[in-house]
């Protein structure tokens, strides 16, 4: 199977249950059995997304999760 590459609107959809798409990003990636590929730039778009003080530790859990799959 390829590689998905999760640009920074993925990754706000999946983290965000704000976001319209929030629910089928989900479902997606919770069923995708291969490897998700993304850039630092990526990483960093979606870093200042959730920069404020409530979301600041998602995005520190999500890079612990999914930040050696950058670069």
């Amino acid at each position: 199977m390829n590689p998905l590459f999760a640009d920074t609107s993925c990754f706000v959809a999946f983290l965000s249950d704000s976001d319209e798409a929030h629910g089928r990003a989900v479902d997606y990636l919770d069923r995708y059995q291969g490897s998700i590929v993304t850039t630092p730039w990526v990483l960093a778009e979606l870093g200042n997304f959730l920069c404020k003080r409530k979301t600041r530790l998602l995005f520190v859990s999500f890079l612990r999760v999914y930040g050696d799959s950058a670069g």
